[in-house]
């Protein structure tokens, strides 16, 4: 009870920002990582308070640096993305994408080994804030030419292509799929498994989503593969014309 009582604590204090900088500087992210080793019976409540920490004092652009070369930070990340509990993983994929803002953010999120678990929670088995939370994660990370193959091959393609399909998933998750795949098809090499994976039919159908944010990113992934002048028979067909 009382580290349940703790970790709950330091979540309260870091939604004051005035308080991130200076947990930052003081080492919180051990006690995150001592919290999280102790056997308790509230762990799942100890997981939830520690992301919600991380996520709060990842707000703050002060920390991003002393935040992505913590090893214990990211140590932290990773077990809370990969625990069961949906709640802190999604507070922490949160954290990656405000850390992943710069190209050495992105570098080192990727390092740390947090795409596969990412792309695991995209699966329909998540909530649908868990889904968005870790689709924005990758939206950034995906801006990475090194990290693109990356994220392809950790299997996000069938499941960007059921959040893209499915119309009874939120508009939010849709346009977020829409903005990781753009991302990806930033680089002509990716254009073949796009298309082989199925996504030019949902695309086509999602230009005259009610989202005007839909609308942009499923256009913007269109754009960039009709840069690959072998899909444009395909496109034109997808689209009517």
């Amino acid at each position: 009870e009382l580290l349940s009582q703790c970790a709950a604590t330091i979540a309260n204090l870091v939604e004051n920002e005035t308080n991130r900088v200076g947990m930052i500087k003081q080492g919180v992210t051990k006690t995150l990582a001592s919290l999280l080793a102790s056997t308790n019976n509230n762990v799942a409540r100890i997981q939830e308070d520690v992301g919600r920490t991380l996520c709060s004092l990842s707000y703050e652009d002060d920390n991003h640096a002393a935040m992505l070369e913590d090893s214990c930070c990211k140590s932290v990340i990773l077990d809370l993305l990969t625990s069961d509990s949906k709640i802190a993983a999604t507070s922490v994929s949160s954290a990656i994408g405000n850390l992943a803002v710069t190209p050495q953010g992105q570098r080192l999120m990727g390092e740390a080994g947090v795409v596969t678990p990412l792309v695991k929670l995209l699966s329909s088995s998540s909530s649908p804030a868990c889904q968005r939370a870790s689709s924005r994660a990758l939206c950034r990370l995906a801006a990475s030419d090194e990290i693109k193959s990356h994220i392809i091959e950790a299997g996000v393609l069938p499941k960007l292509r059921r959040q893209l399909s499915h119309t009874q998933v939120e508009e939010e998750t849709r346009h977020l799929a829409a903005m990781v795949l753009c991302n990806l098809l930033c680089d002509a090499s990716h254009h073949n498994a796009a298309v082989s994976s199925g996504f030019l039919a949902p695309l086509a159908e999602m230009v005259n989503s009610s989202s005007a944010l839909c609308r942009r990113y499923s256009a913007a992934s269109l754009c960039n593969l009709s840069l690959s002048s072998c899909y444009h028979d395909n496109i034109m067909k997808q689209s009517g014309a």
